[in-house]
């Protein structure tokens, strides 16, 4: 399912003024555009989901959790494989899609519980970015994604059927293990001074709480 043609407005709090629209780069000063939001799940096939194929080129809002830990260490979940889907059997952050009438931090607290059974507290965006899929001249996938740093605030670490495997990295790990980690979330992490190679490693509890300050 795809809600095709919604005027989307990225939204902060439901009360007081907004904050910085994060979608401000992709939409214009006016902020605002024909998007077409995610169903809340991230799959393959033909009719829904991230990795969805579809006939009509459309623009995909995806939310995103930089989940740290106090330790320092992120959480990263890989999806089950499914034909056609572009996110599936690689490491990556927790996310989804933006289900209509919530805000983008909504989203991000509930596809980190649908997820990893994890409570999450949203602190603040960190970054946007954008996935172009193309065959020849036709676009397959267009996604921004929205990103925010989060932590952890109660439930404990189970991933769903959907997503397969859930666990926690260490800065250490996440760069040996950086070539099983998706494209799109390699993507971030450097964007976010987080990538291979960009890092001392100070004790673990300098860590989480040195970048939570950093981000």
């Amino acid at each position: 399912m795809s809600i095709v043609g919604i005027p989307f407005r990225a939204c902060g709090s439901r009360k007081g003024p907004h904050p910085p629209n994060p979608l401000l780069p992709i939409l214009g000063e006016g902020g605002t555009s024909s998007l077409h939001l995610l169903p809340p799940r991230v799959g393959g096939g033909t009719e829904g989901g991230l990795g969805m194929a579809t006939t009509e080129a459309t623009i995909s809002v995806g939310v995103g959790a930089v989940v740290l830990d106090d330790d320092g260490r992120m959480l990263l979940v890989k999806h089950v494989p499914r034909e056609g889907d572009f996110w599936g059997g690689q490491w990556m952050v927790p996310g989804g899609g933006l289900e209509p009438g919530e805000t983008l931090e909504e989203g991000v607290v509930r596809e980190v519980e649908e997820e990893t059974n994890l409570r999450v507290e949203v602190l603040r965006h960190v970054s946007t970015l954008d996935r172009i899929v193309r065959e020849g001249d036709e676009v397959k996938i267009h996604v921004v994604y929205v990103d925010f740093l989060v932590r952890p605030i109660g439930g404990k670490l189970r991933p769903s059927s959907d997503v397969g495997a859930a666990r926690w990295f260490s800065r250490d790990e996440i760069e040996a293990q950086w070539d099983e980690i998706h494209l799109d979330t390699r993507r971030l992490l450097e964007k976010i001074g987080f990538g291979k190679g960009s890092y001392s490693s100070p004790s673990q509890g300098e860590a989480g709480r040195g970048w939570i300050r950093r981000l």
